[in-house]
């Protein structure tokens, strides 16, 4: 019997894939102990050969930006040959949902991926995978860029690298390797973990929950856990509804119940799981005969069928990655719109697990396909509804018992997602790294101030690059409006976000003016990757461009006052228009107080009758703060404090 060859590439070598221009490329694979590996590149061939794991590596020379190239890898008998092959820039993107969060959750998403054709710029997405060892491969292909492929793709990491790709004028690599709710600690190779004492706290339990678990148990859990939300969880078992006429205008409502729009269902006192059916008639315009509109409704979460007049207008179904924050705009020819009558408005909302509806996080309006939603027919407000099924939403024991574990089969364990996602990577050739995570770690700022240097240390160790770039967004303002001078919340996470700058090469973008306080997904993604791409063409490119807004540098008494001095402070300004807001003062005693504040130039200067000897001052320090102090390229100044 002949034993397979085990000659392969791992998955980040593919067709269309894009490498670091201008530095040595480390690559690497598997072929049979002992045989002779060639590698064909530029002109060049290498040779080296498998060692007794069957495991080689070697390097390509460096190439300036451009292709396409070809690539070929040969042992024995076996030929593998990589067609369209670019060098560029190679930047990978990683964090939690908000880096997850797709180009076709953004705002403008018909026209952003309508618009995306960009043959140079590629995309690589790594497949959810937590593990308690470190993996050697991964499942995916590099894609080119076009309307086809743009819409699952990160947005923060597309716009980041549209602008790269546009400024620089080179060929862009981006990798997607994100999970929501995710922590940073699970991101980090372990042994920058285990010997910290600031770690203990999640170290520690780890470490515990290892006893008497082998690594094949561990697997077994987590192959459970994974079959369970794929294949066991709640089902739709078929539209049943349509069938029953429920999308029909002249259905008789007698047994439907009115349900406020937006909204999820399970907080409207309906605990279950299941399909719901929601209608709503409308009048629409006479001025809008002949004109095609966009029907959006928001997020819907799970998944659902949209009917105008009956007709199936749309539908996310669970081919969607993360439909239930995917929001719905939904074309509606001409043809079927009735101008100046009623139109019947049926959404079938189908929800697997968890909460279920309308999600809400942007406005539900009829709008003309070339209008905002903001102009249209608002569609907030009361609906009907009807039960088509209900599940169960008991999850069942063993799962849940899993679930409650949290053992190091579980994604947020210690370096799980680095084993399962970040490892499978190194040691690609990578020009930098994007990283928007911190909220599921915004109630541990103190340690999350070590942790963040140390996941930078442990990926431009994995990778071999001590000048691997790291560029972060400090959280988007979220929730209710500031209404205290100093307000608990994610002040202190920001404040520990900064600490990555201690560390060279690396950069921020504020988010801090650009959130939803009704979303924790803000759909603005544009803004962030246009500033995470000033970072990048200043401090790593060399651009003269400003990259911030106004930084604090230092304070100055002056008679009872107080005067604030920034960096990238040309331009002080409000963003709106209206008086400086967001200072917060204190003396020696007291509480803090709202400051009194001017700009005067490049600086601001602060009074309070209620603190006659200012000692201290803050700066936007809530987590959706009132602060709108900008500079003259547009950039909100960063937040700060001085009692540290």
């Amino acid at each position: 019997m002949t034993t397979p060859s085990p000659f392969r590439l791992p998955s980040v070598f593919t067709d269309h894939m894009v490498l670091q221009a201008n530095r040595i490329n480390p690559i690497w694979g598997w072929a049979a102990a002992g045989s002779e590996v060639s590698v064909h590149w530029q002109g060049r061939t290498v040779t080296t050969r498998a060692d007794d794991s069957n495991r080689w590596r070697t390097e390509l020379a460096a190439v300036p930006p451009g292709g396409p190239h070809v690539l070929t890898v040969s042992s024995e008998n076996d030929i593998l040959t990589l067609r369209d092959v670019l060098a560029g820039e190679v930047w990978l993107c990683s964090g939690q949902s908000n880096m997850e969060w797709s180009v076709a959750q953004a705002n403008r998403a018909t026209e952003e991926i309508a618009a995306a054709d960009f043959p140079e710029i590629r995309f690589l997405k790594i497949p959810r995978r937590a593990r308690t060892k470190a993996q050697e491969d991964t499942a995916t292909c590099w894609q080119v860029c076009s309307p086809k492929t743009v819409s699952d793709f990160s947005a923060v990491g597309y716009f980041f690298g549209r602008e790269i790709n546009q400024t620089r004028k080179v060929p862009i690599g981006l990798i997607n390797s994100s999970w929501g709710g995710t922590l940073a600690e699970a991101w980090t190779e372990w042994s920058f973990l285990e010997n910290e004492p600031a770690f203990a706290s999640f170290v520690q339990p780890y470490l515990k929950s290892l006893v008497n678990c082998s690594d094949e148990e561990n697997q077994k859990r987590q192959e459970l856990l994974e079959h369970w939300r794929k294949v066991e969880r709640f089902r739709d078992p078929g539209n049943r509804g349509y069938f029953l006429g429920w999308a029909d205008p002249a259905i008789d409502e007698t047994d439907w119940k009115n349900y406020q729009v937006p909204g999820l269902w399970q907080q409207k006192g309906m605990n279950h799981n299941g399909a719901v059916w929601f209608r709503k008639v409308v009048t629409v315009p006479n001025e809008w005969a002949g004109r095609d509109l966009i029907l959006s409704l928001g997020a819907l979460d799970d998944f659902d069928e949209t009917y105008l007049n009956g007709v199936l207008v749309g539908s996310t179904d669970n081919q969607i990655p993360n439909a239930w924050m995917t929001p719905r705009n939904y074309p509606i020819p001409a043809k079927l719109v009735q101008a100046g009558q009623s139109n019947t408005l049926t959404v079938r909302i189908f929800d697997e697990f968890g909460q279920g509806g309308f999600g809400g996080g942007a406005v539900l309006a009829l709008h003309p396909a070339d209008a905002k939603p903001e102009t249209g027919v608002r569609l907030e407000g009361e609906w009907k509804s009807r039960v088509e099924y209900a599940f169960d939403s008991t999850v069942p024991p063993r799962i849940q018992a899993l679930l409650d574990q949290k053992g190091p089969f579980f994604e947020n364990a210690p370096a799980n997602l680095y084993n399962g996602m970040i490892a499978p990577l190194a040691p690609y050739g990578l020009r930098g790294a994007l990283w928007y995570q911190g909220e599921s770690n915004a109630e541990r700022p103190e340690q999350y101030q070590k942790l963040i240097l140390r996941l930078i240390e442990s990926w431009r160790t994995s990778f071999q690059n001590p000048e691997l770039a790291f560029f972060f967004v400090l959280l988007a303002n979220w929730q209710s409006r500031q209404t205290e001078p100093v307000q608990p919340g994610w002040g202190d996470i920001r404040e520990a976000q900064l600490e990555a700058l201690k560390l060279p090469l690396t950069g921020f973008a504020s988010a801090i003016d650009v959130g939803d306080a009704n979303d924790i997904h803000p759909r603005n993604k544009q803004a962030v990757g246009h500033r995470l791409a000033l970072s990048a063409r200043a401090i790593l490119y060399g651009e003269k461009i400003v990259h911030e807004g106004p930084t604090f540098e230092k304070a100055e008494l002056e008679k009872g006052r107080l005067r604030i001095h920034f960096s990238s402070a040309v331009g002080l300004k409000t963003r709106d228009g209206e008086p400086l807001l967001g200072f917060a003062v204190k003396g020696k005693r007291g509480e803090w107080q709202w400051a009194d504040a001017i700009i005067e130039g490049e600086s601001v200067l602060l009074s309070s009758v209620k603190v006659p000897q200012i000692e201290h001052v803050r700066y936007a320090w809530a987590t959706n703060p009132v602060g709108n102090l900008t500079n003259a390229a547009g950039l909100p100044a960063v937040p700060f404090r001085t009692d540290r």
